[in-house]
């Protein structure tokens, strides 16, 4: 279901999670914020806890109209967070199956897979500063693998 590659170099740890079973792509279902919502909250709990649970975007789009989400004619992450705080929880991916169309919501609490007790914005500012940041990084990294790679040919 996921691919999890964990990189630790001392204090930092890069989570990279794939999604590998796409009919797991959005489908003609609008719940992309469902998946980018999940993928989040996946990250934080692997940080906080070591285990990668696989949480449900079918329990958002199912369940958290209430919050100002759309099901499958989509809406925004942020509103996602609202439900899963004021829910006290997500089911998990293998409790709550992702069917790319609107249902009923059947949400179980014996199936939360992961809460949350707040969120925080990130101002432009320091999306912006993390975005150059990435592009020098990835630019270090591209350069020493064609360093690498020219070395190796010798």
């Amino acid at each position: 279901m996921i691919l999890v590659s964990v990189f630790q170099n001392r204090s930092i740890s890069i989570l990279s999670v794939i999604n590998q079973s796409l009919p797991y792509h959005t489908g003609r279902c609008g719940s992309c914020w469902a998946f980018s919502a999940t993928g989040s909250l996946e990250g934080q709990n692997f940080k906080k806890t070591g285990q990668l649970v696989s949480l449900s975007e079918q329990n958002l789009v199912d369940c958290s109209r209430k919050y100002g989400n759309y099901g499958c004619r989509g809406e925004f992450m942020d509103n996602a967070f609202d439900y899963i705080i004021a829910n006290k929880g997500l089911d998990t991916e293998t409790s709550y199956p992702y069917s790319a169309k609107d249902l009923n919501c059947r949400f179980k609490q014996t199936n939360i897979g992961a809460n949350m007790t707040g969120k925080e914005s990130i101002s432009v500012d320091t999306c912006r500063y993390w975005e150059g940041l990435l592009l020098v990084v990835l630019s270090v990294a591209l350069y020493l693998r064609v360093l690498i790679s020219a070395i190796r040919k010798r």
